[in-house]
């Protein structure tokens, strides 16, 4: 029986039996504008991430990208390219094991239609970080994908 090693919300690791960590992708986008990345503070640390969330059977990674960022946002995204993918094992706060392989799309915010953000009643409301002061310890997870994304979009 080999053991894998997750990480918890709070950067520890936990050993866990292989059979018991179930796989599954995930989905995440990275809207960058003007030097600043949208991020959304996470629930149990309050460290910033980008907005997604894990994918369940049957749901393809676009439009459910499109809804997460929908209800934390309140604008639904152009959908951009892949810019990076990640594995990582993860236990969430119900003691459940997974190994999720993350896909992080750039965005572009909508040319017609809403101007700004509205979904401001959100526990965890989005807000403008400057990427010049975001450093990998104020990030969750997916600062090597806030860092592809910007790449991305300087050679476009």
């Amino acid at each position: 029986m080999a053991t894998v090693f997750c990480f918890d919300d709070r950067g520890e690791v936990r050993p866990v039996a292989e059979e018991e960590v179930t796989f599954r992708p995930a989905v995440y986008g990275i809207l960058i504008e003007k030097e600043e990345v949208l991020l959304q503070p996470h629930p149990a640390t309050g460290l910033w991430r980008p907005p997604g969330g894990i994918l369940e059977a049957q749901e393809a990674p676009g439009p459910t990208l499109l809804r997460h960022f929908q209800e934390v946002a309140g604008i639904v995204p152009i959908l951009g390219p892949l810019v990076f993918v990640e594995e990582r094992y993860w236990m969430d706060g119900d003691g459940r094991a997974w190994r999720l392989s993350a896909l992080y799309y750039l965005l572009e915010r909508p040319t017609t239609g809403i101007a700004g953000l509205i979904n401001f009643d959100s526990q965890s409301k989005p807000e403008w970080l400057s990427l010049t002061s975001l450093t990998h310890d104020r990030v969750q997870f997916g600062y090597e994908a806030i860092q592809a994304g910007r790449l991305h979009l300087s050679v476009v």
